[in-house]
């Protein structure tokens, strides 16, 4: 029971209230200055195309194609902050969602927890996250800055066997996360492969293939839920 408190001291140091009004309102105003300034950035290649080159599409192209993206992205943009935001965080889901690639930004999160002891969840482990998160940009933005330089001479050099491995690179880091985290509540892992797999075979039937992913999530949630109220243990 001493244990426990220690960890639970040690994970959230500070009163919620302090927590929230000195790191999560912090984060959540410079996180909505910058993504409105990425906003207003994102029109600019279609300024510069209409200002340099006068070249615009018509309201019906521009509606045609908004209507596509938005009917295919639309699910994804409701189920991944919810699915990703424990693990996440306030800043780490502005940071991530900012500069993308979320294949890299969730297993750097988990890291930083795990070699941390970091409870996710927890004030610490929100911490351990958004440092993991920074780690990683700050890596993505110079190993593309030269792939953008030596990137093409580089592949263009590498075995076929090299270059047709990379595609297995997403599996591999998720099955590494998958398998760190199994050990320490092989419960919840297991509830949630199992109606991962349900939903897979009999779900589809019911549910659009777009809204899998967030039904497995609510359903673990749920499922974490009743086992705190239980046993207390989460």
């Amino acid at each position: 029971m001493e244990n426990k408190q220690s960890s639970k001291i040690l994970n959230n140091p500070l009163p919620p209230e302090v927590y929230v009004n000195e790191y999560h309102k912090p984060s959540i105003r410079i996180g909505t200055v910058f993504y409105l300034v990425a906003f207003v950035l994102s029109f600019l290649p279609a300024v510069t195309l209409w200002a340099v080159y006068d070249t615009i599409p018509s309201f019906s192209q521009i509606v045609s194609v908004a209507a596509a993206i938005i009917s295919a992205s639309i699910a994804w943009w409701i189920v991944e902050p919810i699915s990703y935001f424990t693990v996440l965080g306030t800043a780490g889901t502005y940071m991530s969602f900012l500069v993308g690639s979320m294949n890299t930004r969730i297993p750097c999160a988990i890291a930083a927890q795990s070699v941390t002891d970091s409870e996710p969840g927890s004030q610490r482990g929100e911490i351990m996250a958004t440092l993991g998160i920074a780690g990683s940009v700050v890596t993505s933005v110079v190993f593309v800055s030269l792939g953008a330089v030596c990137g093409s001479f580089l592949l263009g050099n590498l075995p076929e066997t090299i270059t047709a491995s990379f595609q297995y690179v997403p599996a591999a880091m998720y099955a590494t996360m998958f398998a760190g985290t199994i050990g320490k509540r092989p419960d919840l892992i297991g509830f949630g492969v199992i109606t991962a797999l349900l939903l897979l075979k009999f779900g589809v039937l019911v549910i659009p293939g777009s809204l899998l992913l967030l039904t497995n999530v609510v359903l673990c949630v749920l499922f974490g839920l009743f086992l705190y109220q239980q046993f207390h243990r989460i």
